[in-house]
This record gives C-alpha cells, sequence and structure tokens, in this order.
C-alpha cells in the first residue's frame, strides 16, 4: 500500500490576483508522495509560495495511506492523483474578516 504526506499550511495573500480584497487567507493542503517528513514540509512550502501565498505556520504532516480516505471521496481523489503527479495542492480560502475578528470556523 502507497503513502503520501498530507501537509497543511496555514497563509497569507502575498501575490494572489486582488487577494486585498478578496482573501484574508488560507489553510493549504499539500498532498505529496516524498516520505520524509522534513523534505514533504519543504515542498509544500516551496509549492505555496510559488502559488502566490506567504506561510505563516505549518498546521500538521500526517502520514497516510488510501484506506485513511476511504469516508472522503475528494481526499480519496487527491490522493490519488498525487500518487500520479507527485503533488498535488488544494486551497481553502477564508475571506478578510475572518483576519480582523481573530475567529476562524
Amino acid at each position: 500500500m502507497s503513502e503520501i504526506f498530507v501537509v497543511q499550511v496555514e497563509a497569507a495573500p502575498d501575490n494572489v490576483t486582488n487577494s486585498d480584497y478578496e482573501f484574508g487567507g488560507a489553510y493549504i493542503n499539500v498532498y505529496t508522495t516524498e516520505l520524509d517528513i522534513c523534505k514533504a514540509i519543504a515542498i509544500a512550502e516551496k509549492e505555496v509560495i510559488d502559488a502566490g501565498w506567504c506561510v505563516t505556520r505549518t498546521v500538521s504532516a500526517i502520514l497516510n495511506a488510501e484506506d485513511d480516505f476511504q469516508d472522503e471521496d475528494s481526499g480519496l481523489s487527491y490522493y490519488r492523483q498525487a500518487l500520479l503527479d507527485g503533488v498535488v495542492v488544494v486551497v481553502h480560502t477564508y475571506p478578510p474578516e475572518h483576519v480582523a475578528t481573530g475567529s476562524l470556523q
């Protein structure tokens, strides 16, 4: 059974188009076939920066197998795509007002 790391980072807009008005930030999940945790985190941070975001913190880095995604259709498809491509980046943005109030829910 193949395993991948899913690294989640919190990020702030950097060079994202219209970011000052559109996005307060994002939680970005990077699925990677790199099995060394330090290298997986480095890949995730590079992918996030290359996508125009500024990494504010690494939230988690978890080694996963296919069975870990059986209850998540989207997670399973990202897992399978990562096995093909080596890396998959999934961005979950939140609006600017969440930053001002400090309430992320």
